[in-house]
């Protein structure tokens, strides 16, 4: 019988788990410790890691129930994953906890994505001239949302069509204000429908045009949300 040390140990598992993860990913190490349970007592430490996933998978598919599980002894508790995905219609970028590690699963659970604003503001000059709003995005991302809030009272209403430029209009992306709509009203558009024109890069442009049917007065301010994607 072989007897291994406890330092020696700690180097073999730890050169296993290196080779283990060259293997399967682009790997990025943070910065949390943990007690490596099992190596030893003697101050033996490892790290949480932050693990960079690339795939062509849609989320729907990365989120499916035992997606990850053939890794699940590359993982512990507490480790990140982000994913990148080049799926068209749902794809992005994500990034995941691990929750639990047992039985052969590894069971993860979305954070919270990060979101950005890009906010504009039609004055009742350009809203009764349906002069078209040109805006640029910080970032890049999908559009996944167009909200807005009337500043000024309405009185005839009408649509503000959200595009991204070369894309086109999106689908879901127009917003629909009512006759006699009084300031402090907010109003969505529906839900956005995902395909590749809802993708802009950073610095990509985004236009928002107001209908001709607006008339009299009126005024507002909107925002488009991207969930970002690199």
């Amino acid at each position: 019988m072989k007897t291994t040390t406890t330092g020696q140990l700690s180097a073999d598992f730890a050169a296993l788990l290196e080779q283990t993860h060259k293997d399967l990913f682009d790997l990025q190490y943070g910065c949390h410790a943990f007690n490596a349970a099992g190596l030893s007592s003697s101050g033996a430490q490892n790290t949480t890691q932050n693990v960079r996933y690339d795939t062509s998978d849609s989320f729907a598919t990365v989120e499916a129930a035992g997606y990850f599980n053939s890794y699940v002894l590359t993982f512990q508790t507490g480790d990140t994953l982000e994913v990148v995905s080049t799926a068209a219609v749902d794809g992005g970028y994500r990034t995941y906890q691990v929750t639990a590690t047992t039985g052969g699963t590894l069971t993860i659970a979305r954070n919270a994505p990060p979101r950005t604003a890009v906010q504009y503001f039609i004055s009742q000059t350009d809203l009764l001239a349906g002069t078209v709003q040109y805006l640029r995005s910080p970032t890049a991302g999908r559009i996944v949302d167009h909200i807005a809030v009337v500043q000024s009272a309405v009185v005839s209403g009408g649509t503000l069509s959200l595009a991204t430029i070369p894309g086109g209009t999106l689908t879901g992306g127009v917003i629909t204000i009512a006759n006699a709509t009084t300031a402090g009203v907010p109003v969505n558009s529906n839900a956005i429908t995902k395909n590749a024109a809802t993708i802009v890069p950073t610095g990509g442009v985004l236009s928002v045009t107001p209908s001709a049917s607006f008339d009299v007065n009126g005024a507002i301010s909107g925002e488009i949300i991207i969930d970002p994607t690199t």
